[in-house]
């Protein structure tokens, strides 16, 4: 960046971390020692100045936050700012990009050699903070393809996630995915992305930068935004009944806190009127209140035997009210 006083290295590349909010507990504080600890391989000395901040994690200390530590924590983002302002970006070199989403946030770090070359974080807006944990985790690839747009366009990256269904969806017919996923698959497809499933212990930077972002006036990433008019076709007097109906099942009531929170590894760990919708549990999403499954509105239980008395109203015979229903309706 040229500036009045010369070549300067550009704020923008580690505004990121610079903006890095205190943790609020000690799973926090962890998650970000972790991080200073691998930032620590080229940034000389930086471990040695974390001695308050491991204070905090001792059994026998409770979690307290105090100026101090916030200038030790200030000194530390420092260092690691001016470590990374002299990383230069090498377009012949293979790059990969960071990515993770938390109810918090989003976060991103591309990387070249190991080393950093720009972080990236996004406060969740109220609506994005309602999307399903797949819509968020790629939600945070479109936000730094989109950001990064002059280092990822016309090359192929590897996208480094510890969300494995993220692998199956870019393998999958965009057509098959749910339509938030669809609008965001698209904008993603003049890249040439490759997503590798790498663990959370893999991807530290993204993770430490979606969990410890300042909350404030985010701007929520355009042409995502769908309603239930876009998708299934359903009644505009019925619409409001299904809501309540929704919000009142206890089933589905259980369901949209996973679909936002995310799923156990195993289905064992779930209670057991939940299993049935284990199998597709990555194509249900949260649109308008509602609980989707791809593009059919998944109906709650109260309201399913008049739903089966009008699908068989049209009397259009067996076959045609099964595929209309298999097009609606869950």
């Amino acid at each position: 960046m040229i500036t009045l006083q010369g070549i300067q290295p550009c704020p923008k590349k580690v505004k990121a971390i610079t903006m890095l909010a205190a943790p609020s507990d000690k799973q926090e504080l962890q998650s970000l020692l972790v991080t200073v600890n691998f930032m620590s391989t080229f940034t000389p000395n930086l471990t040695k100045k974390m001695y308050l901040m491991r204070s905090l994690l001792k059994r026998d200390v409770h979690f307290v936050w105090t100026s101090d530590v916030q200038k030790e924590l200030d000194t530390i983002k420092q260092d690691i700012a001016n470590a990374v302002k002299l990383i230069h970006y090498d377009p012949s070199k293979p790059a990969v990009i960071e990515t993770d989403a938390s109810l918090k946030g989003l976060g991103a770090v591309l990387i070249e050699d190991g080393k950093p070359v720009r972080f990236l974080s996004k406060a969740l807006t109220p609506p994005e903070a309602n999307y399903s944990n797949i819509e968020q985790e790629l939600l945070a690839v479109l936000c730094a393809w989109e950001k990064l747009h002059r280092y990822t366009f016309r090359r192929k990256i590897t996208v480094h996630t510890d969300h494995e269904p993220l692998q199956s969806i870019f393998k999958k017919p965009i057509s098959l995915a749910p339509a938030r996923l669809q609008r965001m698959l698209l904008r993603l497809s003049k890249y040439d992305i490759q997503v590798k499933y790498m663990g959370s212990k893999r991807v530290l930077i993204a993770d430490t930068l979606s969990h410890l972002i300042k909350p404030g006036s985010a701007r929520e990433i355009p042409r995502l935004d769908i309603n239930i008019a876009q998708v299934p076709k359903v009644e505009t007097t019925k619409l409001k009944s299904l809501q309540e109906e929704t919000k009142a099942d206890s089933t589905l009531a259980a369901l949209t806190d996973l679909i936002i929170t995310g799923w156990p590894d195993n289905m064992e760990d779930l209670p057991e009127h939940l299993h049935p919708y284990w199998c597709f549990r990555y194509e249900l999403t949260i649109l308008d209140k509602f609980v989707m499954m791809g593009n059919r509105v998944v109906i709650p239980s109260g309201m399913r035997p008049g739903t089966l008395d009008r699908l068989h109203d049209a009397h259009q015979g067996l076959n045609s009210v099964l595929q209309h229903a298999r097009c609606t309706v869950y």
